[in-house]
């Protein structure tokens, strides 16, 4: 799945924005990140997210021309008055409405989406292995069912699970230490000096947001080879972040970062101040 432009009008603190991308990877330079994060999640049909309501107006207007296994849509969302949200139509190139269709075909469930998007609340990727794999101590009965739409209750699902964790390889976090990410045997991310378990790990600011991101990557490679699994045909939505590179001190390499992204195979839409 390929967001090809967006077009966002008096939504929020945005009076007009648009932007056109590229197939694999997007830095997009704003100091609306919110608001664009927000429009684009709302247009890839992401269940784990709501517009704010003061965010929308009689004006407010959003745009936006998707591609999905080669075919073309047009979205358009327009305010629903009554309920004081945005309505979101999906119609083909000839004009022909096409919103059922286009749902369908973007419906992930809500973890999953949640899982695509990183930003500066992305603590929480630190524990997804864990929780999925120990769901009664961080769920309330039904509740990861629920935002799994049940596919969590599967065998395949746990099967799954436990190979992931199983076969994780290590990786380092950056260049020049010795630190690295690794998956403890209850399913926790953590990290280690390599070579010697025993040295203490002291991370910087800096690489305490790289691991996280990191972590984030790893949870949505892991969601992504379960949908390759469950289904060959399955849309991958583009990774949206935001709050992150403004967040790496001049120590970090970006591009062995950006590079690492890159091994997704998927569109990488980078929102930054």
């Amino acid at each position: 799945m390929i967001l090809k432009r967006i077009t966002i009008q008096n939504l929020g603190a945005v009076d007009a924005f648009e932007c056109d991308f590229e197939n694999d990877l997007n830095i997009v330079r704003s100091r609306y990140t919110d608001e664009i994060s927000g429009a684009i999640q709302f247009v890839l049909n992401h269940r784990a997210f709501s517009l704010p309501k003061h965010w929308v107006w009689r004006s407010t207007r959003l745009e936006a021309f998707v591609c999905i296994f080669g075919k073309e849509y047009v979205l358009m969302a327009t305010p629903n008055l009554k309920q004081n949200d945005l309505c979101l139509r999906a119609y083909d190139v000839d004009g022909h409405e096409k919103t059922r269709e286009y749902l369908y075909l973007t419906s992930h469930c809500a973890e999953q989406d949640l899982c695509d998007v990183f930003d500066k609340d992305a603590k929480k990727m630190f524990f997804k292995p864990i929780q999925y794999l120990d769901e009664d101590r961080y769920y309330s009965s039904g509740d990861l069912s629920k935002c799994t739409d049940r596919l969590s209750e599967i065998k395949a699902f746990r099967s799954y699970l436990k190979s992931f964790i199983k076969d994780f390889k290590p990786e380092t976090i950056r260049d020049g230490k010795r630190y690295e990410l690794y998956l403890k045997k209850d399913g926790r991310y953590a990290v280690r000096y390599k070579g010697d378990n025993d040295m203490p790990v002291f991370l910087s600011e800096s690489e305490q947001t790289l691991f996280r991101y990191l972590c984030f990557l790893r949870t949505a490679e892991f969601w992504q080879g379960f949908e390759e699994l469950r289904n060959l045909h399955s849309v991958k939505k583009p990774i949206l972040t935001r709050d992150f590179l403004e967040r790496l001190d001049e120590s970090i390499d970006t591009q062995n970062v950006l590079e690492r992204t890159k091994r997704l195979n998927r569109q990488i839409i980078m929102l930054t101040i």
